[in-house]
């Protein structure tokens, strides 16, 4: 792109002059050098970017994930291990499926499947095993990623723990199903007592009016 790199100097034991074929050398050499000098700056900015990428991920109060093409999955950050008490090397691939309950596996690789072959987002709730054996509810989603080229290199995806919310949500419903049968209760309670005092209203007049017909 015509950007010094740096510079290669050649030396001789004597004074003389650099023949063509020489200076064809010294160009082929300068432009591997060159070559090389990218290739080690491109490999330290990848693996700069590597390192923040991990730094941001593990530090990340949610689970993140990466997988491959065929759905292995290659990366879970530390929340994860810290959530699951699992080694890194027990989640990678389809391992990662030991931790969930077993009523769930199926349900979630089906959606990952049916979204892995279309190139989609997904999201799937499974409940995850926690490292007390206490199974806790995650809610993930992914989404394709892609390289440079556009040729797709997988999904990356979080993953969140909702217990305390769908705990909370479920005690609401429970609250709210409670008040409306006690409402029900009640305006049953209402109904009945209204429908025994006009009895015994109608009953009372009925009574009446017959003594004074009789009269």
């Amino acid at each position: 792109a015509g950007r010094p790199l740096g510079m290669l100097s050649t030396h001789w034991r004597t004074p003389r002059t650099p023949t063509e074929n020489a200076f064809r050398l010294f160009d082929v050499l300068a432009r591997q050098a060159a070559d090389l000098i990218e290739r080690t700056r491109a490999q330290d900015a990848m693996r700069e970017s590597e390192e923040r990428f991990r730094l941001i991920a593990n530090t990340a109060p949610v689970i993140i994930w990466m997988s491959s093409v065929n759905r292995h999955c290659t990366y879970v950050n530390q929340t994860w291990l810290d959530l699951t008490g699992q080694p890194l090397e027990a989640v990678l691939g389809n391992g990662w499926k030991d931790g969930i309950h077993p009523d769930d596996v199926v349900p979630c690789w089906d959606i990952c499947t049916k979204a892995f072959n279309r190139r989609e987002p997904f999201q799937i709730d499974f409940r995850l095993r926690r490292h007390d054996g206490e199974y806790r509810w995650v809610v993930s989603t992914g989404a394709p990623r892609y390289h440079g080229d556009g040729s797709f290199a997988g999904y990356i995806g979080s993953a969140l723990d909702v217990t305390e919310p769908r705990l909370a949500e479920q005690a609401l419903t429970t609250i709210q199903q409670r008040l409306l049968e006690a409402q029900e209760e009640e305006r049953a309670r209402i109904a009945r007592e209204l429908h025994d005092d006009i009895v015994q209203r109608l009953t009372a007049l009925s009574i009446r009016l017959h003594s004074f017909v009789r009269a």
